[in-house]
């Protein structure tokens, strides 16, 4: 998904304004509104129902900022360079989950993983600069940052919200993909608006063709992406999740060699090598988490 919004962004001409083609990549979830009453059911017996919608809405918000900040920084650098940024999500994520999730806990082993990560994620930024990304490295870099902090924060936010109060019931991640959609609609689209209003961004909607084609494709996958974002996320922790991102980079870079004629430089693939051996680390040394019965069970398979 992250080749085809840079394409759409970048090689496809800017076909479709940025908040708009992220704006539509949250929508399928209403598709799975007839599934919501159990769910629902269960998280208002457990939330307050004000506190329950303004959760919802404060995820989607960020949910919907630092992907933002993802596809400008994709702009400005190819997405192997964006993911091994984004990988550095995996320290900051570490870090939060210790102080804010009671069921995270300092160890070694970990700690010695995220600095690998990270300065695996400083060694692949150390490139030189590509014909198909002519902006400043410096402001992709940027960007690159600010995603990787509300990243952190939507993680570390749903797991003490949604995650800890509702265990693994899968339907909860059907009440809670439903409501960012219905966020989206409701509350976000006359933000986009007033955004269009003021010069902040020109809303640009796709043409018919290929355009739509494309914003179609990128939704239908963004809604598999979130939704198994989430089951990932009530099953395990977020450092899990932050680190299976490292997954992507040698795939991404493989499609920057390929389509986009990125070449890399040594210490790029070393950097790499560093984040998946980081990756390996936290997988093998998972977090201790408090079982109970059938969630002991879900968290150990």
């Amino acid at each position: 998904n992250g080749e085809m919004l840079q394409f759409m962004q970048s090689g496809g001409g800017h076909t479709v304004s940025p908040l708009v083609n992220i704006w539509a990549c949250h929508l399928a979830g209403l598709a799975l509104l007839p599934w919501a009453g159990p769910g629902w059911k269960k998280l208002s017996s457990l939330m307050q129902p004000d506190w329950l919608v303004t959760s919802v809405v404060v995820l989607s918000v960020l949910l919907m900022c630092y992907n933002y900040f993802w596809v400008l920084s994709s702009r400005e650098m190819p997405v192997a360079m964006v993911n091994a940024v984004f990988q550095s999500s995996v320290g900051t994520t570490y870090l939060f989950s210790v102080v804010f999730l009671n069921n995270s806990r300092f160890s070694q082993t970990k700690t010695a993983a995220v600095i690998l990560a990270i300065i695996g994620a400083y060694l692949a930024c150390a490139s030189k600069d590509d014909p198909e990304h002519p902006g400043s490295r410096h402001s992709g870099l940027l960007l690159a940052g600010l995603a990787v902090i509300g990243n952190t924060a939507y993680q570390i936010a749903f797991k003490r919200w949604f995650g800890q109060v509702a265990g693994t019931d899968a339907s909860v991640a059907i009440v809670y993909l439903v409501g960012v959609s219905a966020v989206h609609l409701v509350f976000i689209t006359p933000l986009l608006g007033l955004a269009h209003l003021t010069g902040f961004e020109t809303a640009v909607l796709p043409q018919v063709g290929r355009n739509l084609a494309g914003v179609l494709l990128t939704a239908v996958i963004a809604f598999f992406v979130n939704g198994l974002w989430i089951l990932v996320l009530m099953l395990g922790s977020p450092v899990v999740l932050s680190c299976a991102f490292g997954l992507a980079i040698p795939l991404s870079l493989g499609f920057d060699m390929c389509f986009h004629h990125v070449q890399i430089n040594f210490e790029q693939v070393l950097g790499h090598l560093m984040v998946i051996g980081a990756f390996a680390l936290l997988t093998a040394f998972p977090d201790t988490a408090v079982k109970h019965g059938k969630d002991a069970a879900d968290l150990d398979a």
